[in-house]
């Protein structure tokens, strides 16, 4: 009895060995598809190497460029009427009829100046906006192929954080600390990303110059509002 006793719980803990190890088998083989379900992107890589946001770049400071020019021209132009102002007295009609002008010019350049940066802000925010979607639509489609229902941020550590607090900081905002590299979207995401705006006819299909004609067109109009403010240059010798 002893004996067949001892046979009996060797068997039964065989059987409970091998139960265990299926269970162990089938966890592992759920968590692997769980994990296949997951991707992740670099999204810092995917901006900096979508085509797009160069060109965007290239336009935006351009066109910076070409305010600070026509800002530059503007100023000089409101120098050389001061300058021409001293020439006269104070209170004669030639002094009064340049000072209204002066301050017409004044009044134009300010509004003119904040309307072409609040405008250039307000671009620059609403492509932002484009690229990201840009990028939200190519993760989905490299997702969808993939079989993949999740897919993470992650970024790289910055070796110039200033101090050890910068870096704490960084640190702390990793939200991926691992991932296989079997499972990084960053490259064919780029790939489908760059591959759709060239269908669309790359730097051409933005439409940057009717960004600016709509500018000029607008500028005018509020230059126009300016002269009625200000009123006509020749108040003085009606009145």
């Amino acid at each position: 009895m002893k004996a067949a006793g001892t046979v009996r719980f060797k068997s039964r803990a065989r059987w409970a060995g091998r139960i265990a190890a299926m269970a162990l088998v089938g966890l592992s083989a759920t968590a692997a598809q769980a994990a296949e379900t997951i991707g992740v992107i670099n999204i810092a890589d995917v901006f900096d190497g979508y085509q797009m946001t160069t060109d965007l770049e290239r336009l935006f400071q351009l066109s910076e460029q070409k305010i600070k020019e026509q800002s530059q021209t503007r100023l000089t132009e409101l120098d050389t009427l001061r300058q021409e102002l001293e020439a006269f007295a104070p209170g004669t009609p030639d002094f009064d009829e340049r000072y209204r002008t002066l301050v017409r010019l004044e009044m134009e350049y300010q509004v003119w100046l904040g309307f072409e940066q609040r405008m250039l802000r307000d671009e620059h925010m609403r492509r932002l906006v484009q690229i990201y979607e840009d990028t939200q639509s190519a993760v989905r489609g490299v997702a969808e192929s993939r079989g993949i229902d999740l897919v993470l941020t992650y970024d790289r550590l910055s070796a110039d954080a200033p101090d050890s607090v910068s870096m704490r900081q960084q640190i702390l905002l990793q939200k991926v600390i691992y991932a296989n590299d079997r499972i990084d979207l960053t490259q064919p995401v780029l790939e489908q990303l760059n591959l759709a705006y060239q269908e669309r006819g790359g730097i051409d299909s933005l439409n940057f110059g009717a960004a600016d004609s709509r500018r000029q067109g607008s500028i005018s109009d509020a230059d126009d509002a300016v002269k009625v403010a200000a009123g006509p240059d020749d108040d003085h010798e009606t009145s």
